[in-house]
């Protein structure tokens, strides 16, 4: 199947990677037209976003209800005017492919955090290093050890997000990073907010960031 060929109205997700940031974004199918996809323009702060540059990568996913998405990868796009609106246009010279989702993109943090380990009760200072819509990595000290470490309690603050994050969880990997670090990798059982709408802005702002609207 064509991108062009998707209907009127339907609803498409663009999937944009910039370097090592990525961001998903809703949108609806304007009309196909010569090969080519209109689709409502997608805005960030109320501007409509440029995605147009060398260093962009455009996926289109089309979700079936029932059936795996359709990917189209390797599109261009940007901003055109039709009569007195605006669009995303985008182009696409490959079919689409059915496409096994990743269930979590990781989302780069870096921000400092505080690690309760609820057997002990001991505390740690830590950095942040990623987080997903089911788990995160924290850079901590070797005497860290996973497999001892049980269930946590981790806390950090987002400021450019206003947010302050609580999330609990369980290690279930380590990598040694020097003599003096290691990344801890664990899974998320509950936090005090949505994970994957706080992933989901926190790419969106990255993307806006580096490419601009």
């Amino acid at each position: 199947m064509k991108l062009y060929e998707l209907g009127t109205g339907e609803p498409v997700q663009v999937l944009v990677k910039v370097e090592n940031a990525s961001a998903e974004y809703d949108s609806t199918v304007a009309f196909g037209k010569g090969g080519i996809l209109l689709i409502e323009p997608i805005r960030y702060d109320g501007k409509i976003i440029n995605f147009s540059g060398d260093k962009v990568h455009i996926s289109v996913i089309y979700m079936e209800d029932g059936i795996k998405p359709l990917i189209w990868e390797g599109c261009r796009m940007q901003t055109v005017q039709a009569g007195k609106e605006k669009y995303h246009a985008i182009v696409c010279k490959r079919d689409g492919m059915r496409w096994n989702r990743r269930q979590a993109y990781r989302q780069y943090l870096g921000l400092d955090g505080m690690l309760s380990i609820d057997s002990t009760r001991a505390n740690y200072s830590v950095i942040v290093k990623d987080i997903s819509a089911t788990g995160v990595s924290f850079v901590g000290v070797p005497d860290m050890n996973y497999l001892s470490m049980g269930p946590f309690h981790l806390t950090f603050e987002d400021k450019a997000s206003r947010l302050k994050v609580q999330l609990s969880g369980m290690a279930v990997r380590q990598e040694p990073v020097d003599e003096t670090k290691v990344i801890v990798g664990c899974t998320v059982k509950q936090a005090n907010l949505d994970l994957g709408t706080y992933v989901a802005s926190k790419q969106k702002q990255e993307i806006a960031r580096r490419h601009g609207n």
